[in-house]
């Protein structure tokens, strides 16, 4: 069954219209470069603690998280969102690539998820319950 993923584009929604022009969803750990060949939580948590040694040990573990997350729990067909606060919408779309290493497409956010983008939605149409 799809599931539903919220992907932050960057500080005050900065990456919305790259995602949109690139078609695709990202985020950053640039220092931990590719981990197409990582199997497991325990490695993306090795090459965090190598990239960013000086990270407090919860936000590597957070950090742990996400990118574990974005790498082998999205799948394909599963949908995405993101948030542009300067618009107040959303933009929706549907994952359509496995994780891509890509240092072309947005320089500093290279692991990437390839997105079929289905629309905007405002925030002011939506109920209380789904802002949450």
């Amino acid at each position: 069954m799809p599931r539903f993923w919220m992907v932050r584009a960057g500080e005050g929604g900065r990456l919305v219209s790259e995602f949109e022009n690139a078609n695709c969803v990202a985020i950053g750990w640039k220092e931990i470069g590719d981990i197409s060949q990582v199997q497991s939580l325990d490695e993306v948590k090795v090459k965090i603690s190598k990239g960013y040694p000086g990270d407090h040990p919860s936000k590597a573990a957070n950090a742990t998280a996400m990118v574990w997350k974005f790498k082998a729990e999205m799948s394909i067909g599963d949908d995405v969102v993101t948030y542009d606060p300067t618009q107040r919408k959303y933009l929706v779309g549907t994952i359509k690539s496995d994780y891509i290493f890509d240092e072309k497409i947005l320089s500093d956010y290279n692991q990437i998820r390839k997105v079929k983008w289905l629309g905007k939605v405002s925030r002011n149409n939506l109920t209380a319950s789904a802002k949450n």
